[in-house]
């Protein structure tokens, strides 16, 4: 299995030149070097400015470039690179995150351990929250079993894109990603691969940085495309989630309601926030959201500063 293993990144980008850089130079400085990064251009009014990138040179044969014809969203952009990847299994990279040093080395290495026909292996993300200085591991674990699609309605326990890896020699070919979405496309992606039998790994190390920017203009447009998505996913996976159980069902309310209180955080509306985790509480009796709601009220650092130490463990 070991020599079959070949990785191809895929980095879609919207020519974000500070945080390109750092991204692109992340993943060709792997030390266990990938087969190709596939960089591929959304940009909108003309194609990446080379000039900005010259150190692109540096990388040599790895690099490959392709366009989408301006701003198709990630989701084809994805599609686009998976498309023309040659490797065995395809790691998706955003323009603004890196991924460790040793993370291709690391998940190689736990492949062959794992010896089975895996489609997908995810891994926890270390998250930066840049306007607070504030850093924490991701949550998102899971154990691969009987309950593991049921439990993925509820919540996108995987993770995103940035923190997972697709075997391509087993799913195939493209399109992998639903470009009908205008977002939650990994979620999507993960419950249509989990409900056709394939099997997941959890690989329990931070293996990508993740930076998030709290309060930016993008947010606001965020919003309606995730509650859109939402309702779209909702609509295809109707029959399953009429399957769940009633605290399934009550599960999967409560994780639609923390994620809007979340992005009144990333908004920086804390006290929308804060009626938001309190309602939550009132109804759920969650005590975790009681304390975001106290943490909130205090302040976004406040909030973020506690999750942090909730969620602290060695990177």
């Amino acid at each position: 299995m070991s020599d079959s293993i070949k990785f191809s990144i895929v980095i879609p980008t919207i020519g974000r030149s500070e945080s390109l850089s750092r991204a692109l130079n992340s993943a060709v400085s792997q030390s266990l070097l990938p087969l190709e990064v596939i960089l591929v251009d959304d940009s909108a009014e003309q194609s990446l400015d080379l000039v900005q990138f010259s150190n692109m040179l540096l990388f040599g044969d790895l690099l490959r470039i392709y366009k989408t014809g301006g701003r198709k969203g990630a989701s084809v952009a994805r599609n686009l690179g998976y498309q023309f990847s040659k490797g065995s299994w395809v790691a998706f990279l955003d323009d603004d995150d890196e991924f460790y040093k040793n993370k291709l080395e690391c998940v190689s290495s736990h492949l062959r351990a794992s010896n089975r026909d895996i489609a997908v292996v995810s891994h926890p993300a270390e998250v930066i929250m840049v306007n607070q200085n504030v850093v924490y591991r991701s949550r998102n674990r899971y154990e691969f079993n009987d309950l593991f699609f049921e439990r993925l309605l509820v919540s996108n326990i995987v993770g995103g894109t940035p923190v997972a890896l697709v075997n391509k020699s087993l799913i195939g070919p493209a399109p992998l990603f639903n470009e009908s979405l205008p977002a939650l496309e990994d979620k999507e992606l993960w419950l249509r691969l989990a409900k056709s039998g394939s099997e997941f790994s959890f690989l329990d190390k931070a293996l990508t940085r993740v930076f998030h920017t709290t309060g930016t203009d993008s947010l606001s447009k965020g919003w309606s495309a995730n509650e859109s998505a939402y309702r779209k996913i909702l609509e295809i996976y109707k029959d399953d989630i009429k399957g769940l159980t009633n605290s399934q069902r009550k599960a999967l309310e409560q994780t639609k309601e923390l994620a809007r209180a979340n992005r009144y955080i990333m908004s920086e509306m804390k006290y929308s926030a804060a009626l938001k985790f309190l309602l939550v509480f009132i109804k759920y009796r969650s005590v975790s959201a009681l304390v975001s709601a106290l943490a909130t009220l205090l302040g976004i650092n406040t909030y973020f500063k506690l999750k942090s130490y909730l969620y602290r463990k060695q990177f």
